[in-house]
């Protein structure tokens, strides 16, 4: 939205050119596009961060546990040692003691030790298949597995032998023995159920994190992709069209060319940028931005041009690189004249040697979005002066 009110000025400028003066004009808008906002748009989108919004604390809700419907593992549902050692220290301190509950310490610790290693029996040899009930179905077997393991030896000795293993008290002592096991029952019900929540949280979260990093990845790319867009093709044009308006010789042919290349360059924005990969291609719309501004000349060695056609993404990234220098070396140097060597050194590397006969640089030069751009895309890259302009070594 904002670089297209801006671009159509231009081209309606460019249109209507008639004389020097309006030449003069469309040069002075190409320059403000450059300078106002296609330029400060792209290191905007460099340095754009990316924040997800966090719901606050007091919007978010408890999780609620399912228990009635929830399937858990039912052997997990009772700590059989931890309910057997609380029987036998209660039938042998807390019975004597209160004297009421239990009145018969030996018959209370003997059919304890025969319901524990029933209990036990019954857990290592259940079946698997049967193992995840749900809370009621599990409540209804181990109550079973009571009456079986304990309610019924305990009656039996109860009356076979009174003497011995009589208790006054017996259906208070088993209704007692009875609700210690549904606490247990309840109480590690909820502690799987809580586990599986905490489990199941945290492979929920794990997935949306790698939502978000893929959103984020996505949401880089392409906003690198229109930063580049923006910085490389875009200016290009607009720098090389505000050029070739200097010209006192420009026809109408020229003035409607020139549009083309502005539209072509502008589209890209909505229609979703996607760099050339074919490095021949790229030459020759480089070319044709460039030509009679910049002599392009490129050689390039048999095994590189076979490697370029094997590996399309070196292939546009050393076509962007490209783009980038041609563009920097008239921009900033006001080169006439780019030579472009590409070949394979010993060390396998793919090295791009691009010279310009612009003015060499400051020392005190900034890096700006070009650097950045030869940082992600290069192996190494170094820029040295030379006697009669400047060399881009790049290494892929």
């Amino acid at each position: 939205r904002e670089l297209e009110p801006v671009i159509e000025d231009v081209r309606s400028k460019i249109s209507r050119i008639t004389s020097q003066s309006d030449a003069t004009r469309a040069i002075d808008s190409l320059s403000a596009a450059v300078s106002e906002v296609v330029r400060p748009m792209s290191h905007r989108l460099v340095n754009l961060e990316l924040s997800v919004g966090r719901e606050s604390k007091q919007n978010r809700s408890r999780p609620v546990l399912a228990v009635r419907g929830t399937r858990i593992d039912s052997t997990k549902m009772l700590d059989v040692h931890l309910l057997f050692t609380l029987e036998i220290f209660e039938a042998l301190v807390f019975g004597p003691l209160l004297g009421v509950i239990s009145s018969s310490i030996f018959g209370d610790v003997f059919t304890t030790l025969i319901a524990m290693a029933l209990t036990l029996a019954i857990i290592k040899y259940w079946p698997q298949r049967f193992r995840n009930l749900t809370f009621v179905q599990g409540i209804a077997a181990w109550s079973a597995l009571f009456v079986i393991g304990l309610v019924l030896p305990r009656t039996l000795l109860h009356f076979a032998l009174p003497d011995l293993f009589g208790n006054p008290f017996l259906a208070a002592h088993l209704f007692n023995r009875y609700l210690l096991v549904v606490g247990f029952l309840v109480s590690n019900t909820l502690e799987q159920l809580e586990d599986r929540a905490e489990a199941e949280l945290r492979n929920v979260n794990l997935q949306l994190q790698k939502t978000v990093a893929n959103l984020r990845r996505e949401l880089a790319i392409h906003r690198r992709n229109l930063s580049w867009l923006l910085h490389g093709p875009i200016q290009s044009a607009l720098v090389s069209s505000a050029i070739k308006l200097q010209k006192s010789n420009l026809s109408t042919a020229d003035a409607h060319k020139l549009n083309e290349d502005i539209a072509q360059a502008v589209s890209h924005i909505q229609g979703g940028y996607r760099r050339n990969n074919n490095f021949d291609e790229a030459l020759m719309q480089l070319r044709g931005i460039w030509s009679r501004i910049v002599d392009i000349e490129v050689s390039v060695s048999d095994d590189a041009r076979s490697r370029l056609e094997l590996d399309q993404t070196l292939s546009g990234s050393l076509a962007q690189v490209l783009v980038e220098a041609v563009s920097n070396a008239k921009k900033h140097g006001q080169a006439s004249h780019v030579s472009v060597e590409i070949e394979i050194d010993a060390a396998d590397n793919l090295v791009c040697s691009i010279y310009n006969n612009g003015s060499t640089i400051s020392e005190n030069a900034q890096d700006g979005l070009g650097s950045t751009l030869f940082d992600e895309l290069c192996l190494s890259w170094q820029r040295v002066n030379t006697e009669n302009g400047v060399t881009l070594i790049a290494t892929f």
